[in-house]
């Protein structure tokens, strides 16, 4: 189950309409500005027609509080503007409402802000007069004095509220990975982190993952999101984070970058690539489909092996890609940009390593010319250096 972070729309029916055409399984909002108490109000009617569509069981709802929503601070203020989001979500099956619980800075220790947030959230509950949904605790970055930076700090709030099962946990990785618990390249640390879970909070209260990349260091404990696979996670170890999403397949997952359309993709492409380019080749050779390039083969790349092998018989029998294409667009029309980009190649279809012959001479002969260029400036600039030929080459 995965998704994204998505505006708020003119209802919440349109909204949850946005999100399920945009392939979001679950899906999170803002219930109002992210940096105000005031909520906004969404009526009878438009709850209704979100329950008669049965929308709520097409894609997951989760709000995210306000950042000057704090469990330690200022709590008289962040209650009744809790206690609405924690309304609507009592409405639909498993939403539930995230909070970042907020800093002890002003209290004496840790442990009297671990009391505090668990005083206010039990307050919160059992002085409510409608019903309350579900309320997560997010992890911290480990900046400050922000909680709850390790799981031992959400099990203990969690148990001085009363053990509400109302109340439960979202991970974001990036903030786990800031803060150093846990190392999330490492399939071995990723084991482990489930274990830790499992033990200290039961995995039935983690309800919620935040899929962010890191633009910092493991253990550096600063928050900043980075696009999937563009960051200091999983640039490098995209096999990691695949085996992260295997290993909390039942977990919902939210991307909350600006850039959800790369994040879905992302997923997408990790949970079903492994299939090199070679690899791809052989397949197709195998199924008696006709050479196709290089670019295509990277295409097909992403896809599932069978699916090569079916795309491979399927041209054998249809003798052209333009025509396969054509006729199946449903199937293969996201090939259609590579016949656009290589539309004078693919008239023969056996252009493979012509193909590839032919960009490595072109990239040498490029090559010997830039390297030309580079003497030639040595040549007349005794001041040519590392840095501006760096910047030449830009």
């Amino acid at each position: 189950m995965y998704g994204c972070h998505v505006s708020i729309l003119k209802t919440l029916a349109l909204t949850y309409q946005n999100a399920i055409q945009a392939g979001c399984t679950a899906f999170q909002i803002f219930l109002g500005g992210n940096v105000t108490f005031k909520r906004r109000k969404i009526d009878e009617a438009d709850i209704t027609k979100v329950k008669d569509l049965r929308l709520d069981q097409k894609s997951r709802l989760f709000i995210h509080s306000p950042y000057v929503f704090s469990l330690i601070n200022n709590f008289e203020r962040t209650m009744p503007a809790l206690r609405v989001e924690l309304g609507l979500v009592s409405h639909f099956s498993k939403s539930a409402v995230v909070i970042h619980s907020g800093s002890y800075k002003t209290l004496s220790s840790l442990s009297e802000g671990i009391r505090t947030a668990a005083a206010n959230i039990r307050q919160t509950f059992e002085t409510a007069t409608n019903p309350m949904g579900d309320l997560l605790l997010e992890n911290t970055a480990g900046q400050g004095k922000l909680l709850p930076e390790k799981l031992e700090d959400v099990a203990e709030i969690i148990r001085l509220a009363g053990g509400d099962a109302r109340l439960g946990f979202c991970f974001d990785t990036c903030h786990g990975f800031g803060s150093g618990l846990v190392d999330l390249r490492s399939p071995e640390a990723i084991d482990a982190f489930y274990e830790q879970v499992k033990k200290q909070l039961g995995l039935e209260r983690l309800r919620l993952i935040h899929l962010n990349d890191s633009r910092f260091g493991f253990g550096s404990r600063r928050d900043g999101h980075a696009l999937l696979c563009t960051g200091e996670i999983w640039r490098n170890h995209p096999e990691a984070l695949r085996y992260f999403l295997q290993k909390f397949k039942d977990v919902p997952m939210v991307a909350e970058t600006a850039n959800w359309e790369h994040d879905l993709s992302t997923i997408e492409k990790i949970l079903i690539s492994g299939y090199s380019t070679e690899s791809v080749k052989q397949t197709l050779k195998a199924a008696g489909a006709p050479t196709v390039s290089q670019k295509m083969c990277a295409a097909l790349g992403q896809m599932a092996g069978e699916f090569v092998s079916q795309f491979g018989a399927d041209l054998a029998a249809a003798g052209d890609l333009a025509k396969l294409v054509a006729e199946n667009q449903e199937k293969y029309g996201f090939l259609a940009k590579h016949l656009e980009e290589l539309k004078d190649s693919y008239e023969s279809m056996e252009i493979g390593e012509a193909d590839a012959k032919e960009t490595e001479e072109k990239a040498g002969r490029t090559g010997r010319k830039r390297i030309s260029a580079e003497d030639k400036a040595k040549d007349s600039d005794s001041d040519y250096t590392p840095a501006r030929r760096a910047k030449s080459d830009n």
